[in-house]
């Protein structure tokens, strides 16, 4: 079993259970710009640290009737109901830890080393 395999065999360790909105009809849900302004007031008003509130990945669950929030400054991810904006679920994410072992990006993150896309790296 490769890497992403471990990820998603891990029983909810690397990814929680996806919860469940009131619709799953996207003719009855808000639109995305209004999901993501009620994510970023949970994050300016709720979280116990300063975070920036840019997305790095939406992930729509049509069948579960939410969307899934990762954020590019850090580790935490909102599951929200697509019907209210309501957060039924923030998380701390491990599963881009992962993901970043395996493309190779987690370099990224260390002073003048980057992936040029072809995994090797390059100096700066």
């Amino acid at each position: 079993m490769n890497i992403i395999g471990i990820k998603k065999n891990s029983g909810c360790i690397f990814l929680a259970k996806t919860e469940k909105g009131i619709s799953n009809n996207p003719k009855s849900w808000l639109t995305i710009d209004r999901i993501y302004k009620k994510a970023a007031i949970y994050i300016v008003d709720f979280m116990p640290e300063k975070l920036y509130p840019g997305i790095d990945r939406l992930d729509v669950r049509t069948s579960k009737g939410i969307v899934n929030f990762t954020f590019k400054e850090h580790c935490w991810a909102f599951q929200l109901d697509a019907t209210t904006g309501n957060v039924l679920k923030v998380e701390r994410t491990n599963a881009d830890l992962i993901e970043q072992i395996h493309e190779g990006s987690i370099v990224d993150k260390y002073p003048g080393i980057k992936m040029d896309g072809s995994n090797y790296f390059i100096r700066q």
